[in-house]
């Protein structure tokens, strides 16, 4: 019989990987152990299984951000420096680069918004610091701001203001010979020479007039009449809410008419075949000239903040703003028209949208809702009974 002889050794603990034999090999579970408690030294996001995330490694919260925090494998949250807003990748400040100009102080609110403290006579437009006075649009005047779009003008002796700038008619020498005096922006009367008289436009010569029994007879323009030796200024009362019609707008020279209640189909129309105050050339007025009627209302008056303007050539749906045009705000209705009107009038201002996709508004026109002060449109192709109003224009 053999003899087994086992020396004296010293055993150690060690792991032990079976592997051929029906075991498990746990060497990975070791080392996604050591990843994992490295993950957790870094602060960083473990996936459960085997990877750990750091998003927040290359500091994408950028120099104004205090902290960055790892929510998940490419996620992370950011705190900023006071003044400073996380837009979801970064701290940023949206007054960084000054975006209300020279005038103004800027104001982050967040990370795209901000708010602008303008100098005096500066009006923020919701994105900068705006003075319409600079550079001064008057002319011959001096130029008073009272919005980021609005102004007044206060003309020199012998312009006037005709909403925009200071003219004075008599520049170009619409007299002629005479000599000639303005008497309102697009208004004047002319001096004539002997053998000349004033017919409302120039000065004319007494040879084209009727002459009987030593007395003149001559034709005048429309708006004036004869008084045996010039034409004289018919005389019409100022548009209010009291006098009768047609009177003058002496603040645009416009002579309006009547109120009248027109079929929408036949709106377009109806002004060319007018005969009131002995005028036959009336015509409907387009949307600025409506909105000139306009009393009270910063926003929809002619020249204010609703950009909607045939003048400027802006008819489309870019142009309406619904917070801006679509009415006046808490005026009274009774002192929006200077007529005192209430009701929806028409003009000649066709909408014109860019997205005829989505605005198919062929044939529709601009108006006023004196209710409101709000801009609207009409469809005047509309076949029907519905009503709309309107006042003409000369």
């Amino acid at each position: 019989m053999k003899t087994l002889i086992i020396s004296n050794v010293l055993l150690f603990a060690i792991p032990l990987f079976f592997t051929a034999c029906g075991g498990t090999d746990n060497s990975e579970e070791i080392a996604n152990a050591f990843e994992r408690e490295e993950c957790d030294r870094i602060a960083g996001f473990w996936d459960g299984v085997s990877k750990c995330y750091n998003p927040c490694g290359n500091n994408p919260c950028g120099s104004h951000g205090i902290s960055c925090k790892n929510t998940g494998v490419e996620a992370y949250e950011c705190k900023c420096d006071d003044g400073y807003f996380s837009n979801g990748s970064k701290c940023v400040n949206p007054c960084d680069y000054n975006p209300c100009g020279n005038h103004g102080a800027c104001k982050a609110t967040g990370a795209e918004t901000y708010e602008c403290i303008c100098e005096d006579n500066y009006f923020s437009d919701g994105i900068r610091c705006q003075n319409p006075c600079d550079p001064n649009p008057c002319g011959h005047g001096s130029c008073k701001s009272t919005s980021a779009e609005n102004y007044d003008c206060i003309c020199d002796d012998n312009y006037f203001s005709d909403g925009t700038k200071c003219l004075n008619p008599c520049e170009d020498n619409p007299c002629g010979n005479g000599t000639c005096k303005s008497i309102g922006a697009t208004s004047y009367n002319c001096k004539c020479v002997n053998g000349e008289f004033f017919d409302g436009f120039q000065c004319e010569s007494l040879s084209n007039c009727d002459l009987t029994e030593g007395t003149y007879n001559c034709d005048c323009k429309d708006g004036f009449e004869w008084d045996g030796s010039n034409c004289i200024v018919l005389e019409f009362p100022e548009c209010s809410t009291a006098n009768k019609t047609p009177c003058i707008d002496s603040e645009t020279g416009f002579m309006w008419s009547s109120k009248s209640s027109v079929s929408i189909s036949g709106v377009k129309s109806f002004c060319s075949d007018l005969a009131e105050g002995d005028f036959d050339n009336w015509r409907l007025p387009n949307i600025d000239e409506l909105r000139s009627l306009i009393n009270g209302c910063s926003n929809t008056k002619v020249g204010g903040n609703c950009n909607v303007s045939a003048t400027n050539g802006c008819l489309s749906e870019t142009c309406w703003d619904d917070e801006i045009c679509a009415s006046c705000g808490t005026t009274s209705a009774s002192t929006i028209s200077k007529f005192g009107d209430s009701e929806d009038f028409c003009s000649s201002s066709p909408f014109s949208p860019t997205d005829t996709d989505y605005y198919d508004y062929y044939g529709w026109l601009f108006g006023v809702e004196f209710s409101t002060g709000g801009i609207l449109i009409f469809n005047s192709d509309y076949v029907g009974n519905d009503k709309v109003y309107v006042r003409c224009v000369r």
